[in-house]
């Protein structure tokens, strides 16, 4: 389970990431869950010392994973992994 934040942008247009190492970012100007359009949600892989971070297991989600949102409403949005990356 990760907590999330709101983030924007910084100075240099780039995403702000959240200063919480486990806390994720959700991009406040992007689609909300149950919204047409991206959903942006970013979060640190590790700390600066190496240790686990917010998305530390995102390493392991397979294509056709469920990801799950709550809202601050307690209703629950299902998103599917179609595809991933290395």
């Amino acid at each position: 389970t990760v907590n999330l934040v709101e983030v924007g942008l910084d100075n240099d247009k780039a995403l702000e990431a959240p200063k919480d190492w486990k806390a994720g970012g959700w991009y406040k100007y992007g689609s909300r869950p149950g919204e047409d359009g991206n959903v942006i949600i970013n979060a640190h892989y590790d700390d600066n010392f190496g240790r686990p971070a917010a998305f530390w297991e995102l390493k392991n989600l397979k294509v056709d994973d469920k990801v799950f949102i709550e809202d601050r409403y307690g209703k629950l949005y299902t998103y599917s992994v179609t595809e991933t990356f290395l």
